[in-house]
This record gives C-alpha cells, sequence and structure tokens, in this order.
C-alpha cells in the first residue's frame, strides 16, 4: 500500500526528529565523555607524579649510600690501588646491611678510570672479575665525570642504575654504581599508593612464558588479578590511556608511559590500573534520564509538526528529491571516505570502491592507513596524524594500492569532523593525480637503470642526513663504481655494458627493500646507496653484500685482472646522527674511500673500520 504524501511528509519529519533526538543524546553523551576523558588524563598527572616521587626518593637514598662508601676510610686509597681484595674487606659488611634493607638491591661495583670492572657485589654473593665490563651508564660517567642515575637494559632485565664518579684528590680513580630490580618501584609503588601497574620490556629473560603485548614482554606486575591483561584491544599499542571492561563488568582505566634508559632512549613501558566504574555507571544514569527527557520533548514536537505542516508537503517532496540526486551525484563521482576518531573507514563514495576495487563491506572499520602502499614514508603519516591531532586540515599527495596490488596516486585532503565543536571523525576527498606522478617520476628516475638519477640524489641525500639528525641513530652512504668499466666497453661493446649495469641495478633493488633506503645511479658506471643501520659493523657487511652479489653475476670480464669477472670498488662512511655533517663533507670521504679501494686492488669495500 502507498502512503500519501501526507503521511510521507509526515513519516519523514518523524525521521528527522527521531535522528534529532539520537544526536542530541550523542551531543551529550560526547560532552560528558569528554569531562570524564579529562578527568581521566589529568590522572595521568598524579600517577606520573608519584612514579617520580618514589624513583627520586630512592635515587637520593642510594646516592647518599654512594658517597657514605666512598667516604669510608681506606675505600679510595684500595681502589686507587686497585686493591680488590682490600676494597671487598672494606665494603663487604656495609653490602651485608645494604641487602637487608633491600631485597630488590642485585649489585653494588667498583670500576676503574678506564670502565674496567674491579669488583663485584651481587645478590648472592661478592664476585671479582678479571676481565673489563664495558656499559653504558659506567662509560658516561667515566667520560663526563659527573654522577648519572637511570635505567639500564641487558641480559633481557631492566635494572636501575645509580653511578657516582670516585675522586681522589681531585684526580679521577674511578666510579661505583648501585643496581635496583625495577621491580622494586612497582612495589613500592603500590605500598604508598596503592597503584596496581605492570612493567614491558622489549626483552624478556622467559620469552616462551612472558605475557606480550605490542611488541613488548611483561616483567614485572602488581596487578591484584593479572587476568585482566587479557581483556586488551587487539592492536593495543600502548596509547597513553585506553579504557577495557573485565569480565566482572569494571570499566579500567590503563594509562602507558615510556620509561627512558639514562641517555633518554625508549626501553620499556609502565602501565598503571584505575577503576573508572564508578564514574562509567554515573555517566550511564545521566545518558538514561537525558534519553527520557529528549524522547518526550521529540514526541511533543512531532505532535505539533503533525498539525502544522500539511500546507508544505510538495515542497518539501520536491527538496528532498534534489538533495537525494545531488548526493548521488557526489557519491558517483567523487572518491570521498569518511573516518572516525581513530581513522577506521566508516564509509566510502561508489567512486572510491569503482577506483580501488574493493568491496564497501571490507573496508568498513579498517585503518585509513590499510590504503597507503607498502613503501609510503612513515613520515607523511605522522604529518598526517600531527595535523589531525590538533583539528587541522591534512593535504599532501600519498601512494595508494589498489585491491589487486595496482598503484594509484591521489592528493588528499582530510578535514576534521565536529559536531558542537566536538571532534567525531574526519572527511576524505581524494583526487587521481596518477598520471601527474608517472611525469614526475620520469624526471627523477634513470632512463636505462630505473634507478634514482643524480638530480634526485641531491634533493634526497640533504633530506636524509637532516631526518637522521632529528631522530638518531646511523646512517650510510655507499659509494661505489665498476672495476674496469671503460674497458668492458671497449671489449663488449655498448650494448653488453648497458645490460650490465641493468642487472648490477637489479642487485641493488633486490638489496633495498625499505622504504627508507634509497639507491642511485649518479653517471655512467658510478652508483650510490643511502640507507640507514644499526651500527658501523653492520653497514659494512650489508656493502660486503652488494659486492658479493655484484661478483655472483658472473658477467664475463677478461680484462678486470685475476677476477675474470665483472667487480665494484666501494667507499663507505657511516656515521651516527651527532657526527653528521653535510653531504658534500659526506660525499668527499666516501669517494676518498673509494680511491683506496681502487687503489688497494679494486673489488673491495672501504670504510672507517676497514
Amino acid at each position: 500500500m502507498r502512503l500519501s504524501v501526507k503521511n510521507q511528509t509526515f513519516f519523514l519529519v518523524s525521521s528527522v526528529l527521531f535522528l534529532a533526538f539520537f544526536v542530541a543524546t550523542a551531543v551529550v553523551y560526547l560532552q560528558e565523555a569528554k569531562k570524564l576523558r579529562a578527568a581521566q588524563e589529568a590522572h595521568a598527572t598524579e600517577l606520573r607524579y608519584a612514579y617520580e616521587k618514589v624513583r627520586s626518593r630512592y635515587e637520593q637514598f642510594y646516592a647518599s649510600r654512594i658517597m657514605a662508601n666512598i667516604g669510608s676510610q681506606g675505600v679510595k686509597e684500595a681502589l686507587l690501588a686497585q686493591d680488590k681484595q682490600k676494597l671487598l674487606e672494606l665494603i663487604e659488611g656495609r653490602w651485608s646491611v645494604l641487602k637487608k634493607e633491600n631485597e630488590h638491591l642485585v649489585s653494588m661495583r667498583f670500576y676503574l678510570p678506564d670502565t674496567t670492572l674491579l669488583l663485584q657485589m651481587e645478590k648472592k654473593s661478592p664476585t671479582l672479575y678479571e676481565t673489563n665490563i664495558y656499559r653504558g651508564v659506567i662509560r658516561d660517567v667515566s667520560q663526563k665525570k659527573v654522577p648519572i642515575q637511570g635505567f639500564e637494559e641487558g641480559g633481557g632485565f631492566l635494572t636501575y642504575k645509580i653511578a657516582y664518579p670516585v675522586f681522589y684528590e681531585n684526580r679521577f680513580i674511578g666510579s661505583m654504581e648501585f643496581g635496583l630490580e625495577s621491580e622494586f618501584f612497582l612495589k613500592e609503588i603500590y605500598g604508598f599508593y596503592k597503584l596496581q601497574s605492570a612493567l614491558y620490556t622489549k626483552q624478556s629473560q622467559q620469552l616462551q612464558i612472558a605475557s606480550k603485548l605490542g611488541g613488548y614482554y611483561q616483567q614485572y606486575t602488581t596487578l591484584e588479578d593479572p587476568k585482566i591483561i587479557k581483556n586488551f584491544p587487539a592492536g593495543y599499542d600502548f596509547e597513553p590511556l585506553v579504557i577495557i571492561t573485565s569480565k566482572e563488568e569494571r570499566s579500567i582505566g590503563v594509562y602507558s608511559f615510556d620509561i627512558q634508559d639514562y641517555s633518554g632512549a625508549n626501553i620499556a613501558k609502565l602501565l598503571f590500573f584505575s577503576d573508572f566504574t564508578r564514574e562509567r555507571d554515573a555517566l550511564r544514569g545521566y545518558l538514561f534520564t537525558s534519553g527520557i527527557i529528549f524522547f518526550l520533548l521529540t514526541l511533543g514536537v512531532l505532535g505539533l509538526i503533525y498539525l502544522v505542516f500539511n500546507r508544505n508537503i510538495k515542497l518539501l517532496e520536491k527538496k528532498y528529491e534534489n538533495m537525494s540526486q545531488y548526493r548521488k551525484m557526489i557519491d558517483e563521482h567523487v572518491i570521498t571516505a569518511t573516518l572516525d576518531l581513530h581513522c577506521n573507514i566508516v564509509d566510502v563514495s561508489e567512486a572510491f570502491l569503482e577506483k580501488t576495487g574493493y568491496k564497501k563491506s571490507f573496508l568498513i572499520g579498517k585503518k585509513y592507513r590499510f590504503l597507503g602502499y607498502p613503501d609510503v614514508s612513515n613520515e607523511i603519516y605522522e604529518k598526517m596524524y600531527k595535523a589531525l591531532k590538533y583539528k587541522k586540515n591534512f593535504q599532501g599527495e600519498m601512494k595508494q594500492a589498489k585491491e589487486n596490488g595496482e598503484l594509484f596516486w591521489v592528493s588528499v585532503n582530510i578535514q576534521p569532523k565536529l559536531q558542537q565543536n566536538v571532534l567525531i571523525g574526519y572527511d576524505v576527498i581524494m583526487h587521481d593525480i596518477t598520471d601527474k606522478k608517472i611525469n614526475e617520476e620520469l624526471l627523477v628516475t634513470d632512463g636505462l637503470t630505473h634507478l634514482y638519477n643524480r638530480r634526485h640524489f641531491n634533493d634526497i641525500f640533504p633530506r636524509m642526513i637532516q631526518t637522521t639528525k632529528r631522530d638518531g641513530g646511523f646512517l650510510s652512504f655507499l659509494l661505489f663504481d665498476l672495476d674496469n668499466f671503460k674497458l668492458y666497453n671497449d671489449t663488449y661493446g655498448h650494448q653488453a655494458g648497458d645490460n650490465a649495469l641493468i642487472k648490477v641495478a637489479e642487485v641493488l633493488r633486490e638489496s633495498l627493500k625499505r622504504g627508507y633506503d634509497y639507491s642511485f645511479r649518479l653517471g655512467g658506471e658510478e652508483f650510490a646507496v643511502v640507507y640507514k643501520s644499526s651500527s658501523e659493523h653492520d653497514a659494512y657487511l650489508f656493502a660486503q653484500k652488494i659486492r658479493k652479489n655484484i661478483a655472483a653475476l658472473g658477467i664475463k670480464h677478461e680484462k678486470n685482472g685475476d677476477e675474470g669477472v665483472l667487480t665494484a670498488s666501494f667507499g663507505l662512511i657511516t656515521l651516527r646522527d651527532y657526527d653528521l655533517t653535510n653531504d658534500d663533507d659526506i660525499y668527499k670521504r666516501a669517494d676518498d674511500y673509494l680511491y683506496r679501494a681502487k687503489k688497494e686492488g679494486r673489488n673491495r669495500v672501504v670504510s672507517r673500520i676497514l
């Protein structure tokens, strides 16, 4: 049975009113939830204060114990004389007292000025060491000759170190260090403030049984109910605050803090657990009362509208029809998506589905980042999340992948979606710019090998240097050229030379899999690789791998000395972030190493460590 126009209009108005009812309820919920969230976030400051207060208290306590030990008669003289047995006799009694005071005190150590371990008192028994144990905290104390306190990771455990330099007649003669189990701080926080907590580290001595979250392993916990860990959401990545629900329907706030080592590097995660069940129930009660009031008001307004709106039926019908056509036109021709607060996809246009080849049911709930091409730089996403965090628009160009794996480029405009000044999600509008990017790619790519050309090298290399200076770590620059390549061209012809260059480029592509590693053909037979590494040694091994892979191609080259095949010589320079200078200087140093490689017989890698 077809409804009359009047009833159709009334149905539409009723729907709008009930929608307004739900929107109003949602606004109330968001406002009250925001207040609750603000209170929960303010609680984080209190938790941080509790942790810092306990840490500072015991840091001062053991600093005083160090000074007392150092000041004891004969201790400095024994350390100066490197008399281990005498030093043991002097401090053994103090060590016994300290162990009884705190069962979590695991070590008391004395080091020589060159960081050689002279004497180590451990939890079980004192041990005399002849070997040189090199530790980061002691290294910095010896170099800077100032007290250093902080966490240090080693052997799968996290230990809090308090180390002081020792002077005798204004002469630096060594260092003294206390080591505390990190579990101690958790127990003290629980004892003083009744705060339940858990400590997670990147490594664990018991990897097979340790509870794991987001790539970290649980090392200690003071949770009264450890099973609550099972209620964490999938994909949990130590966000600053997450609310979880236990099996008993309790609402638990989980606060995550970064634990930094003595040098300021993040090495562990500390979780605090607070019960917000009472606040949650109060919010639900308020929402229920508000919902009833809004519902009754909606019914009253609906009755009034039913009496007044009969004469405007046709006008409303026409406007509704025009609006539907407009929305359909946008849906079919504009690539759009709607995201929630966590950048999960909640809706997409038909044009979006047609462009990507995905089905809507598959995309709903996926992270927007899921659409990105695998080699998209994390830096782009960081800029995007930073802009969205502060309710700003984000505009940029990104590579994305269709369902069949095909690459396409889009210009992205992401705008915050606000409701009564409360952020509820994001709107995404995209334009296909694949043709434009293909033309740009041609400008930065070598036509023969399809590696990046010198023009792109001159742009990328300085940026990589600045990024490493900001983010830390090692940056490696590998410069190489093919040995006796002019003789190769003269012997086998330029076509064979071009084929050899293409095969060498394939070796580089197969060796570099990360999005932030780059390979270039700088001209002729000269190539360059810019990559990040964990150490100079690892960078050197990677360069050797490339050298061996080129030789393993087995490209015949009778005039390349005893090798008989095509080889390459390499100059490698690897620097820490604080040692990086500028691109010209680094290039020159690598070129000098390359010259040495040629001079020393070719087919080798020359770097600072070799």
